[in-house]
């Protein structure tokens, strides 16, 4: 049955990508996905986090829907750019919505300019739907709200880059590029997502030093996948916090993260050399994770400071 559908979804792929619907296989094959949202879905917009290619291709074919992405900031009131439902390409979160005109600042430690091809830079964001500052915190208000070409932009923090069609690529967070010993730049947020779409993971931080020449990651494990490990190591206990600790699991659980890491295409310094499991959950009342599940790198990273630096004593002593 697996295998059928396996066949099916790569056929109503190909047709997909060729710009063609495929009707009889959205009736017999798909029908009972489409049933799970209730049947008369006819469109999804993401704009929480970004949203894995492969993740918005499966979407899209699966739930016989359009799957877009959209672009905003809490400082931008809502969406400042919004992906065309017609548009079949994944990654992009489309052309600027009509009250945004945005901009790419260059950012020369990243190697982002406007004069690349493609065109690359830090997103700001101006127009009638951008905030005029931040409640009493004038100091942060001019650190993010700039003067840009004789017009006020909101700084985003993020890397964009413009194509041909004129929609936007997220592709890189100032605030998430680390620059290792050796002078590579690595990108937390890319790793980070492209391990969360492993099984075996169910949240992870990457942490990486400007001191070292590996970037490391706190991984919270999927208990199941977890138990299945530890059972073919030949662990009996199914308790968590034992299954973290024991240096079988642990070595079998890096092993076939590095795999997916391989599979996922990111290179020798992007995969974590050492990695720590941990057996607690985080979450938002933890401190450790924003109401939208997003991660509070500096709070992680306070909390798991001996454990980082335990890592990088490791790796050195190897």
């Amino acid at each position: 049955m697996q295998e059928l559908f396996k066949l099916n979804y790569e056929r109503k792929r190909s047709r997909y990508l060729e710009g063609y619907c495929s009707p009889f296989l959205d009736r017999i094959v798909f029908k009972k996905i489409r049933r799970l949202l209730g049947g008369k879905l006819r469109g999804v917009l993401s704009g929480g986090a970004p949203l894995n290619a492969e993740t918005q291709r499966f979407m899209n074919i699966c739930m016989c829907c359009p799957v877009v992405q959209g672009y905003g900031l809490t400082e931008t009131c809502g969406a400042a750019c919004v992906a065309d439902i017609n548009d079949l390409s994944t990654g992009t979160v489309g052309p600027p919505v009509r009250c945004s005109d945005i901009a790419l600042r260059e950012w020369p430690e990243g190697g982002y300019s406007p004069f690349n091809d493609p065109p690359q830079g830090e997103i700001l964001i101006s127009g009638e739907n951008i905030s005029p500052g931040y409640w009493k915190q004038p100091e942060k208000t001019a650190e993010d709200f700039i003067t840009y070409k004789g017009k006020v932009y909101f700084a985003t923090g993020d890397i964009g880059q413009k194509r041909d069609d004129g929609s936007l690529l997220i592709i890189d967070r100032k605030k998430d590029l680390v620059k290792l010993q050796h002078g590579e730049y690595v990108s937390l947020a890319k790793v980070e997502c492209a391990l969360l779409n492993c099984p075996i993971v169910d949240n992870i931080c990457v942490y990486g030093s400007s001191m070292e020449d590996s970037v490391v990651a706190l991984v919270v494990p999927n208990q199941k996948h977890l138990e299945k490990i530890a059972e073919s190591e030949g662990v009996s206990t199914s308790e968590m916090k034992a299954m973290c600790e024991d240096k079988k699991v642990v070595a079998a659980y890096k092993k076939q993260l590095e795999e997916h890491s391989k599979k996922s295409k990111l290179s020798r310094t992007e995969i974590p050399a050492a990695i720590h499991l941990c057996p607690d959950i985080w979450t938002p009342d933890s401190g450790l994770l924003t109401e939208a599940l997003k991660l509070k790198r500096k709070p992680i990273q306070t909390a798991y400071q001996k454990t980082l630096d335990d890592l990088y004593k490791q790796l050195r002593k190897n």
